[in-house]
């Protein structure tokens, strides 16, 4: 399940969003495809780590999530 994360160079991508759900709404684009070379790409982070190795991260912080909650309570 290795996918690349992508970041945009707008960095309000949530009020972006917003107007091009609008303006799809409104017919302004005919398609989502039509809007997507409008947004600049200002970095994509590529997985370098197998989904094996992955795993067993999330699997051992998951772990330490658990164990450490209610840690310090009286």
């Amino acid at each position: 399940m290795n996918a690349d994360i992508i970041r945009k160079e707008e960095k309000e991508i949530t009020g972006v969003g917003a107007a091009i759900a609008a303006g799809l709404q409104v017919k302004y684009w005919d398609s989502l495809k039509d809007v997507e070379s409008k947004i600049k790409v200002d970095r994509v982070f590529k997985p370098a780590i197998s989904d094996e190795v992955r795993k067993d991260r999330l699997s051992r912080w998951n772990q330490a999530v658990e164990r450490s909650i209610g840690f310090g309570r009286n």
